[in-house]
């Protein structure tokens, strides 16, 4: 973006996609049962599936202080 720091808007649409990743692993947490699914392929085209998965642990952990994939499913 012309007269904008290149890092800070950078950081800006990392924190921006962290928010929307945390919000659908909090919905999927709400409504829906089963595992989590870590479909992130649409934040980077060169991004492994892996990778998309632990971008979305990392950032729910960050919010609610446990791992996703420990909560036990009811």
């Amino acid at each position: 973006m012309p007269g904008k720091d290149e890092k800070a808007v950078h950081e800006t649409f990392e924190n921006f996609y962290a928010v929307n990743v945390a919000y659908d692993l909090t919905h999927q947490w709400i409504t829906q049962p089963g595992p989590f699914s870590y479909d992130y392929r649409w934040l980077s085209s060169a991004g492994a599936e892996a990778d998309m998965k632990n971008v979305g642990a990392r950032h729910f952990e960050k919010i609610y202080g446990v791992d996703p994939d420990t909560i036990e499913i009811l």
